[in-house]
């Protein structure tokens, strides 16, 4: 079986993750299909995360642990990937988890092809109970890189919406070739605090020759909680959005990508997610609120995402919230902010 031939390992970074990483190893280990391999990375943790890593893989083989001193996430799972004995990787945040055959579906979509990269969906799960399925917006099949320069490099990023990037953005919604992540991983800096994930999946599609997408399956379970870095406040998030795009087009000129104009319409969509969460979340207040964000909207930085980017294409609320940021109408958009975010709740 191909099986025998190809082998799969899963890298889960860990950090103070006591309360949710045993159900998140239980679903991996519990998989219909036993050939696999789990690397464990402690970041350092504090709590008990340690011991629970290292209590199952004293009971299952398939389990290799290792540790670093607080390196942060990229550095995490990249030492995770030399770690690991698979031809292929595949990632888990240590508070998501995986439905049982997820592996067996890694596996399908290997065999016969051997693609750099493999696309999936993802199931968004709300703390109310409620989950969300979210795809690429691709059609499910196979891309050669012909394909990916001609259908997927144009609009990458954008399609002119708000956060309509062409392929989700998370690392751990895909399995990638170990082969492939050598040789980009050394070109990712470990410093990015903010979209690691996203720098990540940029730089493999950009060095991919072949890339299947399965919108099919969803069968990641991603946990959407508001304590996570998606939806909590993050000190000096404009600063660390500017770095992150900074190595985004050093990225895009070290590969040939020349859609500089789609990488500044993310940059624009992604400041404005910050700036909304800037008036929702400054946990000093309006005044502080409004201080950072006209320092942001001053900076050329964002000054050359507004000149070359257009928001026409935005939904209704979006696009007046942008207008409202571009005329540095702060307070009436933290009104609107406030009113929307009631509504929601």
């Amino acid at each position: 079986m191909y099986k025998d031939d190809v082998s799969i390992s899963i890298v889960v970074p860990c950090y103070n993750c006591e309360k949710t990483l045993s159900r998140t190893i239980n679903s991996i280990i519990e998989q219909k299909c036993k050939v696999f391999q789990l690397v464990l990375v402690d970041d350092g943790s504090t709590d008990s995360t340690v011991q629970i890593c290292n209590e199952y893989a004293e009971k299952d083989d398939r389990i290799k642990v290792i540790h670093q001193n607080n390196m942060g996430l990229m550095r995490a799972w990249k030492n995770g990937v030399l770690a690991a004995d698979g031809d292929y990787i595949a990632f888990c945040d240590a508070d998501d988890y995986v439905e049982k055959d997820y592996v067996d579906i890694i596996y399908e979509n290997i065999d016969g092809i051997s693609p750099d990269m493999i696309l999936f969906g993802i199931t968004i799960d709300y703390p109310n109970g409620k989950s969300v399925k979210n795809r690429n917006r691709l059609d499910s099949g196979i891309y050669s890189k012909d394909d990916l320069e001609n259908k997927i490099f144009p609009w990458f990023f954008s399609n002119g919406e708000m956060q309509s990037e062409i392929i989700l953005k998370s690392r751990w919604s895909k399995c990638y070739s170990k082969d492939l992540l050598l040789r980009i991983m050394s070109n990712l800096p470990d410093r990015i605090a903010i979209g690691e994930d996203w720098i990540t999946v940029f730089a493999s599609v950009l060095n991919a020759n072949t890339i299947m997408c399965d919108n099919e399956h969803t069968c990641y379970h991603y946990y959407r909680n508001d304590q996570s870095m998606t939806g909590s406040y993050i000190d000096n998030s404009f600063e660390k959005l500017s770095m992150l795009y900074s190595e985004m087009h050093r990225i895009a000129q070290q590969y040939g990508y020349i859609y500089e104009n789609q990488i500044l319409a993310d940059e624009l969509s992604m400041y404005m997610v910050y700036i909304k969460k800037e008036l929702q979340l400054n946990p000093n207040g309006y005044v502080s609120a409004k201080k950072r964000i006209l320092e942001l909207i001053e900076n050329e930085n964002f000054l050359k995402c507004k000149r070359h980017c257009s928001v026409k294409k935005y939904g209704l609320k979006e696009r007046a919230f942008s207008h409202m940021i571009f005329r540095k109408w702060i307070f009436l958009a933290y009104i609107i902010t406030k009113l929307w975010s009631e509504k929601r709740a």
